[in-house]
């Protein structure tokens, strides 16, 4: 499937001066006094946050807008994003790869970088050139290494690490696991960017997409914003364990589709949950929402 390169479109493109006119047709009806315009001005930071959620909420597709429930959950009492230095330093212990590259970026390009406020914060991952090189040199397809490193991440990794089950243990071939074709482009992009054994991108782990189905998830991706999938939602669960609790938000990784047999119907992503202090994984529908659940979600570094 061909993918198009995303352009972000600014306030001084074409489009964007016909919407900033907009808000001056509106700024100019509500007919602010001096001290009115001297309000305003003083709470901008809580004025821009309405301005963004509105422009959101106006510029999102409408499609699977009814496969929303209300989220019942949130981040579990403890969970904290831990600094980015530190996430690639165990990345790099448990998978034994290499950090240089990481550290590079991280000291040269991620101060400049602004992080998006939807995002947690910065997070690592083990790429797939990183993890195949070191683990299965001899495998060259794209759909199998990226296979085998969610194989490795999830049956290795992570089952020795805690009380862990793959209920798709031994189902995780391409026949039945790929990642989503916006998650590929952007995973591209990455590997350009950070050739490296270890990347650092912003990202959030559910909490922004409470309660919404993969699909509408699907539908909300905007801009440099894409899903995360099975591989890179166990690196963020390897660098935070206490994340998935049974009482906290459970997550799913709408970066990745999921066949249960060989019909070909991708119509499931994978999820993380926790039953009783056993963390659980496995795919389910993209089209039913669940109010303990929501998706995690990556942001391309610009």
């Amino acid at each position: 499937m061909a993918t198009k390169t995303v352009s972000l479109i600014t306030s001084r493109d074409d489009k964007g001066l016909a919407i900033t006119r907009l808000f001056d047709d509106t700024f100019n009806k509500a007919k602010l006094d001096e001290e009115g315009a001297q309000r305003l001005w003083e709470r901008g930071g809580e004025a821009q946050a309405e301005w963004l959620a509105t422009i959101r909420k106006f510029s999102a597709s409408n499609q699977y807008a009814n496969q929303v429930v209300r989220c019942t959950r949130t981040y579990p009492l403890g969970f904290a994003v831990k600094p980015i230095r530190r996430q690639v330093e165990m990345l790099a212990d448990t998978l034994s790869l290499s950090p240089d590259r990481a550290f590079t970026f991280i000291d040269q390009a991620v101060p400049k970088i602004t992080v998006p406020d939807e995002a947690d914060g910065w997070y690592a991952f083990a790429t797939v050139d990183g993890v195949a090189g070191k683990h299965f040199p001899d495998v060259t397809g794209d759909a199998d290494r990226y296979c085998r490193g969610v194989q490795l991440i999830l049956d290795d990794k992570l089952a020795s690490s805690r009380d862990f089950t793959n209920w798709r243990k031994g189902q995780l071939g391409p026949d039945r696991l790929r990642q989503h074709v916006r998650s590929v482009s952007f995973w591209k992009r990455v590997s350009e960017q950070q050739p490296g054994d270890i990347a650092v991108l912003p990202g959030q782990f559910g909490k922004l997409y409470g309660g919404m189905s993969v699909l509408r998830v699907r539908e909300l991706l905007m801009g440099n914003q894409f899903g995360a999938g099975w591989l890179a939602g166990g690196c963020m669960l390897l660098t935070h364990p206490e994340r998935i609790t049974d009482n906290g938000l459970f997550v799913d990784f709408p970066g990745d589709e999921y066949s249960l047999g060989a019909d070909g119907q991708f119509d499931r992503a994978p999820y993380f949950r926790s039953n009783g202090g056993q963390v659980e994984t496995d795919a389910d529908s993209v089209d039913d929402p669940y109010g303990l659940f929501g998706s995690a979600s990556l942001w391309f570094p610009q």
